[in-house]
Parts: structure tokens; C-alpha cells; sequence
């Protein structure tokens, strides 16, 4: 939401978050949701 409303620090500093709280999980947890909405996320 920060990215589209224009917020370009927040969305990144967001997504960079996200992306790291994604990594730290096990593999067995990374579901096709999770990573298709990492996906759309990082290209807003």
C-alpha cells in the first residue's frame, strides 16, 4: 500500500522486510501463495 500510494521509501523498506521474513523461513514453508504474493507485491 505505501508503494502505490506513492510512499516509495516505505514500499521498499517494506518489501525488503517481507523478503527477509520470507527467506528466514524453512523451505517446507514457502507455499505457491506465499511466493506468487511476494512476487506481486515486489512488482507494484
Amino acid at each position: 500500500m505505501p508503494a502505490r500510494s506513492g510512499d516509495i521509501t516505505a514500499g521498499t523498506a517494506g518489501t525488503a522486510h517481507a523478503r527477509t521474513a520470507l527467506d528466514a523461513l524453512p523451505p517446507e514453508k514457502h507455499s505457491l501463495t506465499l511466493r506468487l504474493l511476494m512476487t506481486e507485491v515486489e512488482q507494484s
